[in-house]
Formats: structure tokens, C-alpha cells, sequence
């Protein structure tokens, strides 16, 4: 007897066709577990109905799993990956589950890579990203007939390895891990460094500088597509490859030509409410603030205008090195989640990038196509800040 994959799977969550690598590793890791782990009418996983797309024929990831036999797979003839390829993927003992220091707390499992050096040694290794699949697959075995408890990552004193998330971030982009049943918590709260990587990696970036003139052409394409709303990023390089991620912040392209944009950045990312909640309760640990505060620090919207030179600013997939860059919010994504206060709720609301940008603009008076925004970005979806019937009156 077998079970199905899905069976293994949180709650909502389905696949119907493997589209991405971390997929096909993630499969290999339940069936690993589901041998360890199972009864023995339960060990053997079937993928009935799932088919692979096309371009992953052509990766190490199939052609890991088709060495290893995964069932998916049935059909293909095994080509053996060369020795430097094998440390890229995680065989793990048969024998036993992955060791990894975990903390059930209620409804989640938190893990901290530095809570325990031993145990956590295989987080520590170049083929990390793998082994974050691996931990993954072995909750969701281990939650086998079970309610999956959300997995917290939580790095707030912990320097990322390049690359690191990549996998999960696949994941999370295919909907496999959602904002119910994962979250990752960085030091750098609100950067998407993880978000960063897996975009350059997808879209090649980085493989030369595009000319002014390709750059006017792919803000012509988009801007007369009513793409007005961009994510403006601000980097550093140091030691890494791709940059650091510093800051991101939503911003309106007012006007450009061949050789500049006007552009509006936000940098407060927070509606009216939530902001006044944090300097209260910034105040009540330091009393001596109240005086620095006053009515516009939680009203203003703290637009920034700005003049960007087309040659020196990244845009889309037009961006090599540049410092600055801007990328379309069609290109990102639903992103990473904020939380915000909103009125006639007690607790603040998880928002996806989407869903806070529209709270902020609506809720701080700021000029957009709304309309235009509305259509591209929600369809017949209800925002969740007008869901609320959000705001303040301060």
C-alpha cells in the first residue's frame, strides 16, 4: 500500500505539477522520512496525477531524484551526478531523522540555528538550503495524520550563509509554505534578502550593465502599462556577490525620460495606527521621548521626492551592480508580510507586501492610480484594509 503526497501536505495545500526544483527535493525528503518514520502499509508515497514541467528535465535536481529512484520519476534513465555535485543535496541516514534542535511552543516549532552548535551542525554546511527542505519534509511526516504546526525560523543573531534561503523560497513562492504555516524572522526585519537572492538566480541578473536606452525601453513597457508603483531598494556589496539588501521601500514613479525619474519613495511602512501604537509604547519604556514626539510623526506620510539618473539606477530586470534599483511589484510579488494596526481590531493584521502598500496609501492620503491597482493587483479580491473599513482618527 502506499499514501498519497498530498496526505503528507499542510492543510490547503496541494501540488499538482512539479514546476520548481526545491519541489522535486522536498518529495524526495517525504519519501526519505515516510521509509524512517511510517508504518509499514504507510511508507511508500505515490505522486498519481502530478506531472513534472518540461524545464526541469534539464536540472541537478531531477537528475538527483531520478538517481536516487524517487517514483515520480519512473521512466527516466538515471545519469549519475559527478562527485562535486553529490555534496549539493542532503542524504541524510536512512537510519535516522535529521538532528535539529527544535522548540514546540503551542501551535509552532521554532528553530534558531545557533540554539545549539552540535545538533545543528548540518545548517552549517554549503548545502544549507537543502537541509532547510529537509526540515520541512520531516515536520510534515512527523505531523502525518496531524494539524501541521507553523515553522518559525528564527535568525534575529544570525549571519546568513549567500543563498541559504533560496529553497524555502521556492516553497513559499509555490505556495507549498504560506504565511499560515511559515515565517522566517531575520535581524534585518523587513528586508528581503532571501526574496533578493532567488530573484537574481531566476531572472540572471548580474551579467552586465544594460545602456540607458534599455533601460528607457523596459520603464516605457511597464509605465504604459499603468505599472507606476515600484519597490525601490537600496544595496551594499561588502563581501557579498549580489549586495546586501539595506533597505525597501514602495515608491511611485511621477515622471522619467531618457535620462532621469522623478520618483516618490515611503519609508514609513506602517499605517497611521500602528505608528502611533509603536512611539507609545516607546515612550512608556522611556518617558523622557514624550517630548520629542508630536502629532505629524504619526500622521505625515514621509514622502521622499527624488531624482534617480537613469545610467546609474537598476531597473527590473535591467539591473547589474547598481547601488539603487527598482523593481515592478508585478516582478516581486506578494512579498514578505508586515503587521498592522488597523481600527476595530485589537491585534495588528498580518499584510503581504501588496495588501501594506495599498493600507498606507489609502490610510496616509498618498496620490496613485488607485483604480489602475486595484485591477492589477487584487482582481475581485477584497483588500484587507478595506475589509477592516481601516484607519484612524488621531
Amino acid at each position: 500500500m502506499s499514501i498519497h503526497i498530498r496526505e503528507l501536505l499542510p492543510k490547503g495545500v496541494s501540488i499538482k505539477e512539479f514546476k520548481t526544483g526545491s519541489e522535486l527535493l522536498l518529495a524526495y525528503e517525504l519519501e526519505k522520512y515516510a521509509k524512517m518514520m511510517l508504518p509499514d502499509e504507510e511508507k511508500k508515497l505515490s505522486f498519481d496525477g502530478i506531472s513534472v514541467t518540461s524545464e526541469l528535465l534539464d536540472t541537478d535536481e531531477f537528475r538527483f531524484v531520478v538517481e536516487t529512484g524517487l517514483a515520480i520519476t519512473a521512466g527516466f534513465a538515471a545519469e549519475p551526478l559527478a562527485k562535486n555535485l553529490q555534496a549539493k543535496f542532503f542524504k541524510q541516514n536512512l537510519h535516522k531523522p535529521l538532528t535539529v534542535d527544535l522548540k514546540f511552543e503551542d501551535s509552532q516549532v521554532i528553530f534558531r540555528a545557533d540554539s545549539d552548535d552540535d545538533r545543528n551542525s548540518a545548517f552549517y554546511k554549503n548545502n544549507r538550503s537543502v537541509v532547510y527542505v529537509s526540515l520541512v519534509a520531516y515536520l510534515m511526516v512527523m505531523n502525518y495524520k496531524k494539524t501541521f504546526p507553523k515553522l518559525v525560523i528564527e535568525h534575529m543573531n544570525y549571519h546568513h550563509q549567500e543563498g541559504e534561503y533560496f529553497n524555502i523560497s521556492e516553497l513559499q513562492e509555490r505556495k507549498i509554505l504560506n504565511e499560515v504555516n511559515f515565517e522566517l524572522k531575520t535581524k534585518n526585519k523587513g528586508v528581503t534578502q532571501p526574496s533578493w537572492e532567488r530573484f537574481v538566480s531566476v531572472h540572471k541578473l548580474m551579467q552586465g550593465k544594460s545602456e540607458p536606452s534599455v533601460k528607457y525601453d523596459y520603464l516605457k513597457e511597464k509605465l504604459n502599462g499603468d505599472e507606476v508603483v515600484f519597490l525601490r531598494y537600496r544595496r551594499t556589496f561588502k563581501d557579498s556577490s549580489i549586495g546586501i539588501i539595506q533597505s525597501c521601500y514602495p515608491a511611485i514613479i511621477r515622471k522619467f525620460d531618457t535620462q532621469n525619474i522623478w520618483l516618490e519613495y515611503y519609508p514609513i511602512i506602517e499605517t497611521k495606527l500602528t505608528q502611533k501604537k509603536r512611539i507609545e509604547q516607546l515612550i512608556t519604556k522611556i518617558p523622557e521621548l514624550k517630548e520629542m514626539f508630536t502629532y505629524d510623526d504619526s500622521t505625515k506620510n514621509g514622502a521622499i521626492k527624488e531624482l534617480l539618473f537613469i545610467d546609474t539606477v537598476g531597473i527590473g530586470t535591467c539591473t547589474h551592480r547598481e547601488l539603487t534599483f527598482l523593481l515592478p511589484l508585478s516582478l516581486v510579488g506578494s512579498g514578505d508580510s508586515t503587521y498592522q494596526y488597523i481600527r476595530n481590531v485589537e491585534n495588528p493584521i498580518p499584510m503581504n507586501t501588496i495588501n501594506t502598500i495599498y493600507a498606507i496609501f489609502e490610510d496616509r492620503g498618498i496620490e496613485y492610480n488607485k483604480k489602475n491597482f486595484l485591477k492589477k493587483h487584487f482582481g475581485d479580491e477584497i483588500p484587507i484594509f478595506d475589509q477592516y473599513k481601516s484607519g484612524v482618527d488621531l
